[in-house]
């Protein structure tokens, strides 16, 4: 399967500027607009009505326009399948608690293990007790990771309400082979999109189990379209790598509370998207489709 960008669009303030966005079908679009003031400081008070978006040369009503500093939804995929056995699981057990708590506490988090098959540990909480005890048992489950089921079906289940503003993916796993029986093919390109789309951001922590294997080739792929951030360690480093993501998180809730979330139904096909102010003496500075 092509590990290629599956994914693709355009969006212009001035000038078009390439981004990761395609559509299959009419769907909730998701962009990203920084704007300073005369001044040259962060234009805070902005509203729908001082955004107008065409895409294709056709204007499309804007559903919500408002400051994204709302609290994420974080899911934590860990991995569990035979490549932890050993030094690995000891690793995670005791690095992954201190991730759970560095959190804001408005965040929610759900936790989801990879190996072996993806199951559910925990849904959606605030509750960084119960997740914090549920991070310090996990055990090997054997078997291969199955990163990408885990993200469709942690995308499927937490991520995809509409009611979700910031959805963002934490995964830990080894950089062994991917064995996911349910994404497959073009499986692939739609869930990334999806993914995409919503606005969600996938960061990777992929640590050194002495196989490489497609996992990594697969996190790269990721990271690069979504815009995350991407880690390789040894088992030794994790404590590391994980304040690392965590600092990563906290930086995207400063800076995203300088940033409007702007929702609009897309078109079916691919085009090109503009966006512009209509404010007075209010200039946007950057447009992305994710975070």
């Amino acid at each position: 399967m092509s590990m290629c960008r599956r994914v693709c669009a355009l969006i212009a303030v001035a000038a078009v500027v390439p981004v990761v966005i395609a559509a299959q079908k009419p769907m909730q679009r998701i962009i990203f607009i920084s704007a300073v003031d005369q001044a040259g400081g962060p234009a805070l008070d902005l509203k729908a009505e001082d955004f107008e978006i065409t895409e294709g040369g056709v204007k499309k009503p804007v559903a919500r326009a408002a400051l994204a500093g709302s609290p994420m939804r974080v899911a934590l995929l860990v991995d569990t399948s035979q490549a932890t056995e050993k030094t690995i699981i000891d690793s995670l057990r005791k690095s992954l608690p201190a991730f759970v708590d560095a959190l804001p506490a408005e965040d929610e988090l759900a936790l989801v293990t990879i190996g072996n098959r993806s199951r559910t540990r925990g849904k959606p909480m605030t509750d960084r007790t119960k997740v914090r005890t549920d991070v310090t048992k996990i055990s090997s489950d054997g078997g291969a990771v199955v990163l990408l089921d885990g993200l469709r079906d942690a995308y499927n289940q937490f991520m995809k309400p509409p009611e979700v503003k910031w959805p963002v993916f934490v995964v830990v796993t080894t950089d062994s082979a991917e064995g996911s029986t349910g994404v497959r093919g073009d499986d692939y390109g739609k869930l990334i999109n999806e993914i995409l789309m919503r606005g969600s951001s996938v960061h990777f922590v992929a640590i050194q189990s002495g196989a490489p294997g497609s996992v990594t080739e697969y996190a790269k792929n990721i990271t690069e379209n979504t815009g995350g951030l991407y880690e390789t360690v040894a088992p030794t480093a994790l404590d590391a790598a994980m304040a690392k993501v965590s600092a990563r998180l906290a930086d995207d809730h400063t800076r995203m509370s300088r940033t409007y979330q702007i929702e609009f139904m897309g078109d079916p096909k691919p085009q090109e998207i503009q966006v512009r102010l209509l404010k007075p003496d209010v200039g946007i500075t950057k447009v992305a489709a994710t975070r």
